[in-house]
């Protein structure tokens, strides 16, 4: 028997007004997917949101539900999304205040979403920080296209810039034996 996943409504930033905000309770430290498409990278979070405009569907089948509280899933701006990192700092339930302003530019009016922590959250269940998870993410996407990482290999990608310099090699090795279980 094929037992269908509720897929939670989306909440869209757009629609919020200027000057208006809304209050998101973060359910993961990070995005839960990262992706590319032809207008550049997104990334999916999850959160849960009281009273809110949200978007179920997609298409010609979508429809908005006014006063929605519960658990949606939103793509974040490249901007948005990076603050919504450093605001989590590798917590999850962490509360946040998102509101949308404009910002006059040479260029014209400009779109911003300035974010406020309202609460600390709590440690993360997994004993991985976001970064290490990255690393792990891709690698184990490498070892699903085939590819062998070696030891020496893994510690030397843990050291790339993209981490943030912030795996040692004792962790590195940590790491390894994980991904290779």
């Amino acid at each position: 028997m094929n037992e269908e996943r509720k897929k939670s409504p989306a909440f869209v930033f757009k629609n919020l007004k200027l000057g208006e905000s809304i209050e998101i309770k973060l359910n993961c430290a990070q995005s839960i997917a990262t992706g590319e498409n032809r207008y550049g990278t997104w990334n999916l979070w999850s959160g849960d949101v009281t009273n809110a405009l949200v978007t179920e569907g997609r298409g010609v089948n979508a429809r908005q539900i006014e006063n929605y509280t519960g658990e949606v899933v939103f793509f974040p701006s490249t901007r948005l999304h990076e603050s919504l990192i450093d605001v989590a700092n590798g917590k999850v339930n962490v509360k946040v205040k998102i509101t949308k302003n404009a910002k006059e530019t040479s260029k014209g009016l400009i779109t911003s979403y300035d974010v406020e922590k309202l609460t600390n959250g709590e440690p993360q269940e997994a004993s991985i920080t976001p970064t290490e998870a990255k690393l792990i993410n891709e690698t184990n996407e490498l070892i699903k296209e085939g590819h062998e990482i070696p030891e020496h290999l893994f510690i030397k990608a843990s050291q790339e810039p993209q981490y943030e310099n912030k795996i040692t090699e004792e962790r590195a090795k940590e790491l390894y034996t994980m991904v290779n279980n």
